[in-house]
């Protein structure tokens, strides 16, 4: 027992050990990057005028044509492909970390790479919706202009402005070890 405690302390088993959580958030970040498109894709191309209505709050009855729908489709994957970007560039980061380029100016632009996706996703958040609203509200001649602020467009926002200040750590990091290495 001692032995194999003794061979988890030596660096190259600390290296293992901490290896395993970049590459399965590489994995993860890949895997949700592919799904999370496909599923809003299925979800929104799938749901009825009545549902979508619904879940922006809409009321009354609503009916839509075809190239609207396709228009709805395309509002409901507009965050959601953002969203995307920023985790394949967290996926990125995640593997510059696992091969010990964890504090370089690369991975601080890439992690400020995801922070401006992540941004772009909660604006994006933010304003489909209320553009859905209105597409979905035009055939009848009112139109109902409605603004929805949740967790969807709040938590990306601020994840985001933390990735943006992680980067300037790591870019502050990177420039510092770059000068220690000139020095010595």
């Amino acid at each position: 027992m001692q032995h194999a405690q003794d061979r988890e302390d030596r660096p190259t088993g600390r290296f293992r050990r901490a290896s395993r959580a970049p590459r399965t958030l590489s994995i993860a970040f890949r895997l949700l990057a592919i799904a999370l498109p496909a599923i809003v894709f299925v979800a929104t191309a799938r749901a009825s005028s009545a549902d979508l209505a619904r879940g922006l709050g809409l009321p009354g009855p609503v009916s839509v044509s075809g190239l609207a729908r396709v228009a709805l489709v395309g509002l409901g994957l507009a965050p959601a492909l953002a969203l995307s970007v920023s985790l394949e560039a967290l996926r990125r980061c995640a593997l510059s970390i696992r091969s010990g380029r964890s504090l370089t100016l690369d991975v601080a632009r890439t992690l400020r790479l995801a922070a401006t996706w992540m941004l772009g996703a909660s604006a994006a958040a933010l304003i489909a919706p209320t553009l859905a609203g209105l597409l979905l509200t035009a055939s009848s001649g009112a139109h109902a202009l409605a603004i929805h602020v949740d967790s969807g467009v709040v938590l990306p926002a601020v994840f985001s402005a933390a990735l943006f200040l992680l980067s300037g750590v790591i870019a502050e990091a990177a420039a510092l070890a770059d000068e220690h290495a000139q020095i010595v």
